[in-house]
């Protein structure tokens, strides 16, 4: 069509230029960049001379595919020649070909430069250097440049024509009060979430007032940000403070029927589960309803049918559970209402462990009530650990045993079993349905392994016989992932959670044994009852596989910590990798404060490694900290060498 138009020289240039936008945007998507480069100058070339004013349109979508160069915008107007600047940075940060900060920084300061030149020469008008400058303003909270923000901010030339324009200058206000909190972001501190509630408020205000004016691009933006804003806040402790702004941004979004369908989605579900925790059942059932309609691709299908099937069985107290999951489902909601939390809790956890795992969980649990420090003898010690290997073997055969059968209603339900026992401090329970739950991680790793493998067995084969066994063997294979395939982000997170969960069970368990993270064994005082019983049995072979055994439960306690943090990464969630380090310097502080750098550096490296790895989004104060423990622990290390040295070297007297 946009030869046809070109050969017969159509004077409706508006016309071509809009299907030629849309031409060189197929060929880019289809990596014919050469092909799209020739022609975006083509497209330049008949804007500048038959129709200027698409130029700023043209600029700005092609720049953001770096398409545009610096010779399609020779002798063209300095607003042009900002916008292509504005947008080719853009690019480069999309394609992460810049990354440092103080480059970027400086990049959007030289712009702002020169819009207040261009503005002071008359050669831009207000108008005009405002939306330039706001351009400015997004790029650089998006990059978390406060100092950016700010120089923008302060340059915008006011009173403002357009009102719109004032409400996203709001929004972005509000933003930049928590982007100058630099650091502390992501801080949970009093102080810090005053500041935080502050912005959202600021956020709410400012939305509130533009839904007088209709415009639906300005009201999407407004109710964006304030979603940003309430996102740290989304946890069971603190969402009970953002229930209105979730609701003016669902109202919002609702009365104009906008099509950013995920994010409604997304404020749906976290409204309803507001309302859950408030027991407003119906009014939570409804938004579940309302998000799995608005759900694209059945993301977070399984997750909100799972929790209004818990919904149902709380409202209807009169109806017999028929499934042994809906029976766990029902004895969980009986447990989450339990007011003598620990005196009811532990026993309605037992039971629903005992629904899920009926052969193994009770065994497990009773294996882990049994502490060594009434052991009386090393036989009794040796057998602590062979049924502790036993009990977890076991539950692993079950989880097998079992198979995919509701996999991920099961997978659900050890989840919140697992959340419920830890906030309560049920650790037994914890470790052990922590340990059911992880199950499932392992299980979907090989599922994605097996459906991998069983694609490319299908595009190798050729011939009719082998397609036809590759068609049943890819149906047989889908119908499998269908049932896998719904460990969403937020499973993902979830599943962080339980990884952590389980390293602090584990550290309980060895609080049990008289023992804490990054200790040596201690022998128990009913086997030994002097130093020098414990030197004449130091090299028992079943204190040494005690010992063994120990060091093996503290290698774990950090793994699972480090899966944590790494699955963060994977994620982009920095607030994993961060808690993930963060619970690895509690635990480790009392060896850190008793100087005993040497024995937890290696684990002290690994928390260091994984703060480094999340490129620049680390908490500082915990970097500093860790660097510091490290230098002690190097030095330390370093010194005991020197002297071990000299000791060899020196001549005996």
């Amino acid at each position: 069509i946009v030869k046809a138009l070109t050969t017969i020289d159509d004077p409706n240039k508006k016309w071509l230029l809009n299907l030629s936008m849309s031409y060189i945007e197929s060929l880019f998507r289809n990596s014919q960049g050469d092909l799209a480069a020739k022609e975006t100058k083509a497209a330049i070339k008949i804007a500048k001379a038959k129709c200027p004013e698409q130029l700023p349109e043209i600029i700005s979508k092609l720049s953001n595919y770096g398409l545009v160069s610096n010779s399609d915008i020779e002798n063209l107007p300095l607003n042009l020649i900002l916008i292509y600047e504005i947008n080719s940075l853009k690019c480069k940060l999309k394609s992460e070909s810049m990354s440092d900060s103080i480059k970027i920084a400086k990049s959007l300061e030289g712009i702002i430069g020169k819009i207040v030149t261009g503005k002071t020469d008359a050669k831009l008008d207000p108008d005009t250097a405002n939306g330039l400058l706001l351009e400015v303003l997004v790029i650089s909270l998006q990059h978390r440049l406060p100092e950016a923000a700010s120089l923008s901010m302060k340059n915008l030339q006011r009173p403002y024509t357009d009102i719109n324009f004032e409400y996203r200058i709001k929004f972005a206000e509000a933003d930049l009060i928590v982007k100058k909190l630099g650091d502390r972001e992501l801080s949970y501190k009093q102080s810090v979430l005053n500041i935080r509630l502050k912005a959202i408020c600021a956020a709410q205000e400012a939305l509130l007032a533009s839904l007088k004016e209709c415009d639906s691009s300005t009201i999407q933006s407004g109710c964006v940000t304030l979603w940003n804003l309430c996102l740290p806040l989304l946890q069971h402790n603190l969402r009970h403070r953002i229930i209105a702004p979730l609701k003016l941004i669902v109202s919002s979004l609702e009365d104009l029927r906008s099509m950013l369908v995920l994010l409604r989605c997304q404020v749906h579900i976290e409204l309803a589960k507001c309302y859950q925790d408030q027991e407003k059942l119906v009014d939570a059932l409804e938004n579940f309803s309302k998000a799995l309609n608005l759900d694209p691709g059945g993301q977070y299908k399984e997750t909100i049918l799972y929790h209004m099937k818990c919904i149902n069985l709380k409202t209807n107290l009169y109806k017999k559970p028929d499934t042994i999951e809906e029976k766990a489902g029902f004895l969980l909601e009986q447990a989450k209402s339990a007011k003598d939390a620990k005196a009811q809790l532990q026993p309605i956890l037992l039971k629903i462990g005992e629904y899920l795992a009926p052969n193994t969980f009770n065994w497990g649990m009773k294996e882990l009530s049994e502490n060594s420090r009434n052991c009386t003898s090393f036989i009794v010690l040796r057998d602590k650990i062979t049924k502790y290997r036993e009990a977890k073997e076991k539950s692993w055969s079950e989880m097998n045993r079992m198979g995919e059968k509701n996999t991920h209603e099961r997978f659900m339900l050890w989840a919140d079993v697992a959340k419920l026992a830890r906030k309560e401090e049920v650790w037994d329970v914890a470790l052990t349905a922590s340990r059911f739950a992880l199950w499932f991680e392992s299980q979907f790793s090989q599922q994605q392994s097996v459906d991998d493998d069983t694609e490319s067995l299908r595009k190798s084969n050729n011939s009719r016989a082998s397609s036809m066994k590759s068609e049943k063997q890819t149906h047989k294979d889908f119908s499998k992932k269908k049932r896998l395939s719904n460990f969403s982000k937020g499973n993902a997170i979830l599943l962080s959670e339980l990884h952590f969960i389980y390293a602090e069970s584990l550290i309980y368990f060895l609080m049990q044994e008289d023992i804490t993270l990054g200790e040596p064994a201690k022998l128990p005082k009913h086997i030994v009852s002097s130093e020098e019983e414990l030197v004449a049995h130091i090299d028992y072979p079943h204190w040494e596989a005690y010992c063994g055994w120990i060091s093996e439960i503290q290698e774990e306690c950090i793994t699972h910590f480090i899966k944590g943090g790494q699955q963060g990464v994977i994620l982009k969630e920095w607030w994993l990798v961060n808690n993930s380090c963060i619970y690895i310097w509690n635990y480790l502080k009392r060896s850190i404060d008793n100087n005993n750098h040497k024995a937890v550096i290696g684990w002290l490296s690994e928390g260091y490694n994984l703060l480094i790895s999340s490129k620049g989004n680390a908490d500082f104060v915990l970097v500093c900290q860790y660097v510091e423990a490290l230098c002690q622990g190097y030095l330390s290390k370093h010194s005991s060498h020197i002297t071990g040295s000299s000791r060899k070297s020196s001549p005996s007297k």
